[in-house]
């Protein structure tokens, strides 16, 4: 009987106490593992530990879990893709081996996806930042369930401009709409994610959103997503430069140009920065540099954008200055520590929002202050 999912999992040096946590999370999945199949994909890791401890869960449900091997380290993405040859279920979905998946995920989406006739199902994720085991508990985000129905591009600008869904992890992918719109993952690239779930909310024309968290992100601080020397936030920008190709391959840019400008602008430049300035003790200011020249080449209207003026929450910010909201914030607190460094940000920079730090005028001093204010940033 063909499965109804097939749950992709990139292995990588795995710690056995994470990868078995992982697995008994999959494997006591509410749907039954009779319906499920498993691929494990070790990209590039043939090491002796990595093979006993991918053999053992193979011995143990054989009919139920494939592992595949190849040699060549191609990252996440490519074993995904890889995974994805391989599967056969109705769905497809993705986990780490890092984290542990809700024990009901797989049986609600799948039931709500057939229900619904859906491309996609899913939820959203939390952060556990201590290790725990899977636990039998249903967790609720406080929203309800939405079903966007995309009929027109009037609907698709509103889903990929509003629409929250909380990413691959916590999703399932009806297997025959990735093909049929030849959906993947980059290779050699961390941030794939970013590419597989931008080229299905351009596809997709019903995807449900459910209030429920279904995934548990373990925020494992030797990830290749957070490594420290910050080596991978680089990827961001090649990621989003091969998305600008692929619309261009797909011919979006002509619906969509308002759009993809939008997500360009805060996957590229913002979200980037914000990482560089979270991750990073000294911020490239040379990459800054070329990231600037590239939006102005990519995008030279950016300032003239729609979504800049129409007050959505998620992008307003790029049009004000922090400075004003977070110096009276500090003020009503009374935190003369944080007070006394903000009287020391240059009057340039006081007056500096996100459209102007993308002209690339800013010195290397100058950023590094603006860094410092939206450091001081009130969570």
């Amino acid at each position: 009987m063909e499965p109804y999912v097939s749950v992709i999992i990139p292995i990588y040096h795995p710690k056995r106490e994470y990868i078995d946590r992982l697995m008994d999370s999959v494997v006591r999945q509410t749907i039954g593992m009779e319906k499920m199949e498993v691929i494990l994909v070790s990209d590039g890791d043939q090491s002796q530990e990595t093979r006993a401890i991918l053999s053992s869960w193979e011995e143990r449900y054989p009919e139920n879990i494939l592992v595949i091997y190849y040699e060549e380290n191609r990252r996440p993405g490519y074993a995904r893709t890889l995974g994805m040859k391989y599967a056969s279920g109705r769905y497809v979905a993705f986990a780490d081996q890092d984290d542990w998946i809700s024990l009901e995920m797989y049986r609600v989406l799948v039931e709500k996806a057939e229900e619904c006739d859906c491309d996609i199902a899913g939820g959203f994720s939390t952060r556990d930042r201590e290790y725990q085991r899977p636990v039998a508990e249903r967790k609720f985000t406080g929203e309800k369930d939405v079903l966007w129905e995309i009929r027109d591009s009037a609907d698709r600008k509103r889903f990929l401009m509003e629409g929250k869904i909380g990413g691959y992890w916590c999703s399932i992918y009806r297997r025959d709409f990735l093909e049929e719109h030849g959906i993947y993952y980059p290779a050699d690239v961390t941030y794939d994610d970013n590419y597989f779930g931008t080229l299905s909310r351009f596809c997709a024309k019903k995807v449900l959103v459910m209030g429920e968290y279904f995934y548990h992100w373990f925020v494992n601080q030797q990830s290749i997503s957070i490594r420290q020397d910050g080596s991978t936030y680089f990827d961001r920008l090649k990621v989003e430069l091969l998305k600008l190709e692929e619309f261009r391959k797909r011919g979006l840019f002509e619906e969509y140009r308002d759009e993809i400008e939008m997500m360009f602008i805060q996957l590229y430049f913002i979200n980037t920065m914000h990482a560089f300035f979270w991750h990073l003790n000294d911020v490239p200011y040379g990459t800054y540099r070329d990231m600037c020249k590239t939006v102005g080449r990519e995008f030279p209207n950016y300032r003239h954008n729609p979504y800049f003026r129409m007050g959505l929450d998620e992008h307003e910010s790029a049009t004000w200055c922090y400075y004003p909201m977070i110096y009276q914030y500090y003020c009503e607190k009374g935190d003369e520590e944080n007070i006394r460094i903000l009287e020391q940000v240059p009057e340039k920079v006081r007056k500096v929002s996100w459209l102007d730090v993308m002209e690339g005028h800013l010195t290397e001093l100058e950023l590094t202050w603006f860094k410092i204010i939206y450091l001081l940033l009130p969570n």
